[in-house]
């Protein structure tokens, strides 16, 4: 997956509803409103993944570092 930006985002956004026929002029387009929802719909998956990647990164950190600990001090783990 690679990384964009917000206003990279925004704009591929604008432009694909342009497409779609909303203006400012014209309003929105049942179109335009249907791909604006799946559009959100899609950044909220990719939120919830990255939230998920970032915990998965968490958890392994702290196992990586109740490992190291548990090697320096063996003694203190009971």
């Amino acid at each position: 997956m690679s990384t964009t930006n917000s206003a990279e985002l925004h704009l591929i956004n604008r432009k694909t509803l342009t497409e779609f026929g909303e203006s400012i002029a014209n309003g929105p387009t049942a179109e335009s409103v249907q791909l604006a929802r799946d559009n959100i719909r899609h950044a909220k998956r990719l939120l919830a993944q990255t939230e998920i990647e970032y915990a998965e990164r968490r958890k392994a950190e702290k196992r990586r570092e109740r490992a190291r600990n548990a090697a320096l001090t063996p003694e203190l783990i009971d």
